[in-house]
Parts: C-alpha cells; structure tokens; sequence
C-alpha cells in the first residue's frame, strides 16, 4: 500500500493556530510599579505602607480657623442693652465681651471696626488693649455719640487682624456685633397734653393658660412656640419645621452657641426690651447676620422682615437650660398698604 501524501499548508495552519491558543491562554506578567514609600519610611512616618496622606487644608480654610470670634460669657453686651434711651448728642461708652475662638492669638494689632449702620461719633476703630489667646476673653470699650434726631439707631462692628481682613461673631465667623440705642426728644418744659384715656384691650389668654400677644386687625400670625435645636419656624404662618418656606432657624455651632439664623430672604435686626409697632418693624435696620441666644436676656424682641415684606417681631419668653430649647411669642403682620 502507498503511505498516505502529507499536505504541508495545512500542517502549518494546525500548528499555527494551536501556538495562538497557547499564547492566548497563557497569563501576562505585567510590571509592578516600584512604591515610593518602602516599609521602613513608612513606619518612621507614622503611615500604613500603600496610603496616602491626608488632604491639608487649604489657605481659606486655615485663615478661618484662625480668626473667629463668640459671644462672650455671659453676655456679649457689657452695658448698654439694645433699646437703651439715650438724648441727642449724647457721649457713652460701648463695651462688648468677645471670646477667641479661633485658633490664632489676637495681638494688639487686632482692632474692633465700624462696619456698617449707624456712625455714632467719630470713632470707627479701636486696637485692643491686650493679647488675646485662643479660649481667652477680653471686653471691647468703643467711645460713640448718639445721633442728634430721636429714633431708632444701630451700629454694626467687627474684628479686623493685622492684614485688614474683618471677621466677627457667628457659626461661619461672618456675623457683626453691635449696639442699638432709641434717641428721644429731651423734655422741653411745657406740659404734656393730658391724654383722653381710651380702653386698652387686655392680652387674651391661650389654651394651654399662657398669655400670648393682643392680635391687631391686620395681624396675620400671633403666636407662642416653642423651638428645639435644629428646628425652623415659618414666620408667615407660625408653622414649626415646614416643608418648604422656612424664615428662620434655631442652630448650634461647633463651640456651644446657639443661634436664631434667619433664611431664605428674611433679616432680623435686636430692638430691645419694647415692644415695637408694625412701622418700627418695617423701617429698622436689619440684617441676614445670626443672633446668638447667648448674647440676649428673655424679654427682648427681635424685629423681622419676611423674604415676601412681612413685618413682624419674635420675642424670647424663656431658655431651657436642660435641653437648649427656647420659647418665643411672634406677631407677624400682613403686607403694609
């Protein structure tokens, strides 16, 4: 029998493709990158071989941490209550308690500025008189003059560091103190007309037995709550925590002060230990800067302006110490005409 003929192309085609299943199902060895942190520096560095560093805060945020300022303890306010009389061209001196909060020492260099409001008197800074270290107090002493025309007045402050950078009060270290005094006419000698006495309505008592605030005609909101930490209060309709429209809320910061934050387009402004009229409420100054609890006594009102125009004012009745809560009365009133 003749041996069988052998087909070479197609004994190299077998072969091929046997060698590229073979290379196919053989594993890649890859380079393993060489670390830049062996075991021994790693170990004087305090690091698990394999981890990175952790992020290093950035310019900003070491600037914030360094300056930052708290209502001092007690009060913020030494002397001169918000709402306090004073005659026109009056002399007197302002004096704030301010804690360092910060991480950096205030120097002398550091100085309280006049930063917006009323320009009581020719004095916009003072120096500090001492250096302050981070957890240490100091009181701010600041000579001012009371306008001349009768009304309602109110300078905003704050800190500035040797570099010209301001920083203040608050939980983002952006918030101002101030002072807020009520100018009246001096008497004059003559005698006062004698008013015809009319009947004053008596304050209506809640459910619960609390008195609550006499509603007005164009009264929209009269009401008494109370507020938890972390909670938030609709001023146009005295609804606690809503789901949407919200005009302030009630926080804490990181070092134990409690705030009363106005939102969403509402600003406040401290009046004082009166209570003030709709026309007060609705052409004091005001702000979107926090109030710390802290640095206000119950019994004093805050004026308010809604992000829709409403004016109002929230006073504080009480502070629960055991729990951090506080009871308020507001009044909100509808749109002035």
């Amino acid at each position: 029998m003749d041996a069988p003929s052998l087909d070479i192309t197609r004994a190299y085609q077998t072969v091929e493709s046997r060698l590229t299943q073979a290379t196919l199902l053989t594993p890649t060895l890859t380079e393993t990158p060489t670390p830049t942190l062996d075991q021994t520096e790693a170990s004087q560095a305090g690091q698990n071989p394999g981890t990175q560093s952790p992020a290093q805060p950035s310019a900003s945020e070491l600037a914030a941490m360094c300056d930052k300022a708290a209502p001092g303890f007690p009060m913020i306010d030494v002397n001169i209550e918000d709402g306090t009389e004073m005659q026109p061209g009056q002399r007197f001196t302002k004096i704030w308690r301010l804690t360092n909060a910060g991480s950096c020492t205030w120097t002398r260099e550091y100085q309280a500025i006049w930063f917006f409001g009323t320009k009581m008197g020719d004095s916009v800074a003072t120096p500090l008189d001492k250096n302050v270290a981070p957890g240490e107090s100091i009181e701010i002493e600041v000579e001012l003059v009371a306008p001349q025309n009768p009304g309602l007045y109110r300078s905003d402050w704050k800190l500035m560091n040797r570099d010209g950078e301001t920083f203040g009060i608050g939980p983002s270290g952006n918030a101002t103190f101030w002072v807020q005094i009520q100018v009246v006419q001096p008497p004059t000698g003559t005698p006062a007309p004698i008013a015809t006495p009319t009947e004053t309505p008596e304050p209506t008592d809640s459910p619960d037995g609390t008195t609550v605030p006499t509603q007005e005609a164009n009264v929209r909101v009269s009401a008494r709550l109370v507020l938890a930490l972390n909670d938030s209060l609709d001023l146009e309709d005295g609804e606690v925590n809503p789901e949407s429209g919200a005009d302030i809320s009630y926080q804490p910061d990181d070092i134990g002060n409690n705030w009363i934050t106005p939102i969403n387009g509402t600003v406040i402004g401290v009046y004082g230990n009166n209570e003030p009229s709709q026309d007060i409420c609705q052409l004091a100054t005001m702000s979107s800067a926090p109030v710390a609890v802290g640095s206000i006594s119950p019994g004093t009102t805050l004026c308010y302006r809604t992000e829709t125009g409403l004016p109002g004012w929230l006073r504080l009745v009480a502070y629960n110490e055991s729990d951090s809560s506080i009871e308020i009365d507001i009044i909100t009133w509808e749109a002035p005409e």
